[in-house]
């Protein structure tokens, strides 16, 4: 019998774009999968992607990223694409942050 090799597939893995406005707690951060094979999902990832942004509580009003990585899985290899977190963009909740936070 003769050997074979299979090859993993690739899993492109997006952060998902978020919004939020001045003072309110980040919001939970999510990922959308692309490329499970065999009407495979997430269960089938032995480690889930992290994912994070710099953005806090009392940061400015403004765009942060949102990034993920760290996904382990044995059939699969991965691409990461980040996302955006909009931190009010409203005048007022600008101005009113560099008010609170100089």
């Amino acid at each position: 019998m003769p050997n074979s090799t299979v090859s993993r597939a690739p899993l492109v893995v997006v952060a998902d774009n978020k919004t939020k406005k001045f003072g309110e707690a980040n919001p939970v951060l999510t990922v959308t999968y692309s490329g499970f094979v065999n009407n495979e999902g997430a269960a089938q990832l032995i480690t889930l992607p992290l994912i994070a942004t710099t953005a806090v509580t009392s940061s400015s009003a403004g765009d942060y990223p949102i990034t993920a990585g760290g996904a382990v899985a044995a059939n699969y290899t991965f691409t990461y694409t980040d996302g955006t977190l909009d931190h009010c963009g409203c005048w007022f909740c600008s101005r009113l942050s560099q008010r609170l936070y100089p």
